[in-house]
């Protein structure tokens, strides 16, 4: 999507018993745009829809994304009747992977003067079809990038970050630390980590609800 939410390219992945990861007849190739594109990679080649096998345990579908007219834009997948396989969006630019939740928006940007934010092969899906660790479920509600950090982390969430969200950091003493928090949209934030020492820290999203998720971030 655009900017203002309108659909300017998609693509689709059909998973069935009997389909098969080689190229074969079912897949329909892609048709360039002049403006942005999006397709599927196979076999190096580009696809508007694919038909395939259900996907294996870490199997990794590359996307193909160009002719960037904008700065913002997003992804929203539609993964109903799905079954319990987890997708991820990994963004190779931001170095994270993001839990896809049916109708929910993935909002990024590409940036004119970084090569690597428009690179075609910055996306692609990660499927995972074996069960998490209690480390691994707190990992796909928010990413932090970089890590280890300098000065500055971003937090992207799969959670909307309403006022009623809070973001916490803690060192390994458990005492929390003052840091400043920066909306820059309303599933990513800026947290300025200059004045921390180095070391090992602690950071905890708490939604909405009370529920606390953490992640282990280092500081430079």
């Amino acid at each position: 999507q655009n900017e203002e939410s309108q659909i300017i390219d998609a693509i689709r992945l059909r998973f069935a018993a009997d389909g098969i990861t080689e190229v074969d007849a079912a897949d329909i190739a892609k048709m360039g745009n002049i403006d942005e594109n999006l397709a599927s990679v196979n076999q190096n080649s580009l696809f508007s829809i694919q038909r395939r096998n259900f996907p294996e345990n870490d199997e990794v579908i590359p996307l193909f994304t160009n002719n960037w007219r904008n700065q913002d834009y997003s992804f929203v997948a539609n993964l109903s009747n799905f079954g319990t396989t987890e997708v991820y969006l990994v963004d190779a630019y931001l170095g994270t992977e993001t839990l896809l939740t049916d109708g929910e928006v993935y909002s990024f940007s590409v940036d004119a003067n970084v090569a690597e934010s428009l690179d075609s092969q910055r996306f692609s899906l990660k499927f995972d079809a074996e069960t998490m660790s209690m480390e691994d479920v707190d990992k796909k509600w928010f990413s932090l990038y970089p890590n280890p950090a300098e000065d500055v982390v971003q937090l992207q969430s799969n959670l909307t970050l309403t006022n009623k969200a809070n973001v916490a950091v803690y060192n390994m003493l458990g005492q929390q630390m003052q840091i400043k928090a920066e909306v820059i949209s309303h599933t990513n934030l800026r947290l300025s980590l200059g004045h921390l020492a180095s070391g090992v820290y602690i950071v905890q999203l708490t939604d909405q609800e009370g529920n606390n998720y953490t992640q282990e971030l280092i500081k430079k």
